[in-house]
């Protein structure tokens, strides 16, 4: 909700979007996401962006995520020049929470908007 809410004031938001496959059989098991990109120079927005991830029912708590996010956090870093990356969860996916902490990923649930529906995470480079 609050994606959709900012991106109706902003046309400088871009965001990519890889599909997951199986190295194996090369089956689309999941995408990953990095949006919130920016040119907009104000409190270093631009050297920020949200990330994303989605796995298949099926193919949930086999690391695949991690695997996924793992290769992402370098690429964003160095191909987008940023800072800082930013994921959030719902409240009750303790799943993801272990993901995003697992990656040195920090709760900072506080320091957003929608904190009360959402726990946030922050990555430093």
């Amino acid at each position: 909700d609050y994606q959709l809410y900012m991106n109706r004031f902003s046309c400088n938001h871009g965001a990519c979007d890889w599909l997951i496959k199986l190295k194996t059989t090369h089956q689309t098991i999941g995408i990953l996401n990095i949006y919130e990109l920016t040119r907009e120079r104000y409190n270093d927005f631009e050297k920020q962006a949200m990330i994303g991830y989605s796995i298949g029912k099926q193919f949930r708590r086999k690391g695949y995520a991690t695997e996924a996010v793992k290769q992402l956090i370098p690429h964003a870093f160095t191909h987008f020049n940023l800072n800082k990356l930013i994921a959030n969860t719902e409240k009750d996916n303790f799943a993801s929470k272990e993901l995003l902490l697992k990656l040195d990923f920090v709760e900072q649930s506080k320091l957003y908007y929608h904190e009360k529906k959402y726990d946030y995470f922050e990555l430093l480079k």
